[in-house]
């Protein structure tokens, strides 16, 4: 089975919803070390078809190894934030069983997202990821100071822009404040 850490991981889900409904002392903790339980084996399930190419349900998903990566990113990511909230000392208000249970949904849909071949642009998805013959590249319009120099010094070009005859804003400032002062 290729698409097996999705199918695993909402699977997983809901037997520790089940579970949930039975457990009643430090409900938070042991679902949250069965959540850590559950983000390992799906993330050896993702590593376990990291090389393989292949398109399932009617080209709906896209097993690949970028979308494999980005998993196992997602995976790890979400393992440490299990991991870390039950390490730290909780609030009573973060004693919730519902916490793991919220990160494993978004997991679930994080790895659809990642798998789905649903693409909205005029470029495929392996253009946008190693773009290597690009013929059209757009360049902003932005100038560079003293070219290569300019961007390896700091250029300040504050001291020649004014000049030794013309004054600063705040010295014409000045100027007019004591002018209008010798009016009055």
């Amino acid at each position: 089975m290729i698409y097996i850490p999705e199918v695993f991981m909402s699977l997983g889900f809901l037997i520790i919803l089940i579970i949930s409904v039975f457990v009643k002392r430090n409900q938070n903790i042991v679902l949250g070390y069965l959540s850590l339980l559950l983000i390992l084996l799906t993330q050896f399930f993702v590593l376990k078809d990291i090389f393989l190419f292949e398109e399932i349900f009617n080209n709906f998903f896209v097993i690949d190894s970028f979308g494999s990566f980005l998993k196992s990113v997602i995976l790890i990511c979400a393992g440490f934030v299990i991991y870390f909230y039950l390490i730290v000392k909780n609030d009573s208000s973060l004693n919730r069983p519902e916490f793991s249970m919220i990160i494993l949904i978004s997991i679930i849909g994080m790895m659809l997202m990642v798998s789905s071949n649903d693409w909205k642009y005029e470029y495929s998805r392996e253009q946008a990821a190693y773009p290597v013959n690009q013929k059209n590249k757009f360049w902003p319009a932005v100038g560079r100071i003293d070219n290569v120099y300019g961007d390896r010094n700091l250029v300040c070009s504050c001291s020649d822009y004014f000049t030794q005859e013309e004054k600063t804003p705040v010295e014409r400032l000045h100027d007019d404040i004591r002018k209008s002062i010798g009016k009055i």
